[in-house]
């Protein structure tokens, strides 16, 4: 999966291998856990501020997940 509202301040704080927990608003009383697989290297730049893409790996995916699915990432950071 792939997010694309990391800002530059927070991406400075995630590195690949991190682990997070994805929680999906269709999918509800559950959480999925993955690790950050990916970040672009160049953000783009919308309403004035610059975003990252994320690309997030799941250790499970179940056939309840769909692409263009709502969902909160929340990233371990140390």
């Amino acid at each position: 999966m792939e997010t694309t509202d990391l800002g530059e301040v927070d991406v400075a704080q995630v590195a690949v291998g991190q682990k997070v927990t994805v929680t999906f608003d269709a999918i509800l009383g559950q959480s999925f856990s993955g690790q950050v697989s990916r970040i672009s290297p160049l953000g783009e730049t919308s309403a004035g501020e610059v975003r990252y893409t994320a690309v997030i790996g799941l250790d499970e995916v179940t056939p309840a997940i769909r692409w263009g699915m709502t969902a909160r990432v929340s990233i371990e950071v140390k």
